[in-house]
């Protein structure tokens, strides 16, 4: 459950964040590559900076219970702002923001990939890891037709960024 909500917000940035950059922006195909390389470059630091940071808290003692929730707290609170965007008319700010937010997402999935091994017996890694990599892409698909219905209707992007900003919490919640 903690997987399909945080992927929900992940496939709902992966596939609506070039939509949204177009209608709020006026940007074409090509000026679309400098902010979606900044969005998945946040991505790749996120998951780097959170993998750092749960090792040297594992090396200084802290149990990883502490560590994987610890860490996810505060994933999930860099993804809380995440509606802020909408209220932004500067480019720029806009595309930094949602570099820090995917980096939020990618350090709280790298914390409950990690907590898998460090709950599950070794043989059962690899499957346990497989239905919760499964159950994010369920989220996934449920976000991609929730957020094209609400689309559709003429909602904007607020409800769907309303419901990023606090997934990640229900997930933590959940877990």
């Amino acid at each position: 459950v903690a997987k399909a909500l945080s992927d929900m917000t992940w496939w709902f940035i992966n596939f609506w964040l070039a939509d949204y950059y177009r209608k709020a922006f006026g940007l074409s195909t090509l000026e679309l590559a400098v902010p979606l390389a900044i969005a998945f470059a946040g991505s790749g630091l996120g998951a780097f900076a959170a993998g750092w940071a749960s090792t040297r808290l594992l090396e200084a003692g802290w149990s990883p219970n502490r560590v994987r929730k610890g860490v996810m707290l505060v994933c999930a609170l860099i993804v809380a702002p995440l509606p802020l965007v909408l209220g932004l008319d500067s480019f720029w700010p806009v595309a930094v923001m949602i570099g820090i937010v995917m980096a939020g997402h990618q350090g709280f999935s790298l914390s409950i990939f990690s907590t898998i091994t460090d709950v599950v017996p070794g043989a059962k890694v690899g499957q346990v890891t497989a239905f919760g990599a499964f159950m994010g892409n369920m989220g996934g698909v449920a976000i991609s037709l929730v957020a094209g219905r609400v689309l559709d209707a003429g909602y904007g992007f607020a409800p769907l960024s309303a419901f990023a900003a606090v997934s990640y919490l229900l997930a933590l919640g959940w877990f």
